[in-house]
């Protein structure tokens, strides 16, 4: 977002202002948090997508919302170590 002159702003934009920051702020934290997202049923069914189709681990990133470092670690087993 660019820079803004909060001296030349009222009250009420300086809070409109500031409730657009805290929204932009969630939505960059939705994209980087993946706790939660995926349960075992996701890990084996990313596991089975990746061995038996043409899919990145970015495409199932992508798929799943969730980061490729995630995919990576399920797919080396370092996530989901108990699902086969």
């Amino acid at each position: 977002m660019a820079m803004v002159d909060l001296e030349s702003m009222t009250l009420g934009e300086i809070e409109d202002y500031v409730e657009s920051l805290e929204a932009e702020v969630k939505d960059l934290r939705k994209k980087t948090d993946n706790r939660k997202k995926l349960d075992l049923r996701d890990a084996q069914r990313i596991r089975r997508l990746y061995e038996t189709r043409d899919l990145t681990q970015q495409d199932l990133a992508e798929m799943f919302d969730v980061n490729d470092a995630t995919i990576s670690r399920i797919v080396r087993q370092e996530y989901y170590p108990e699902v086969a």
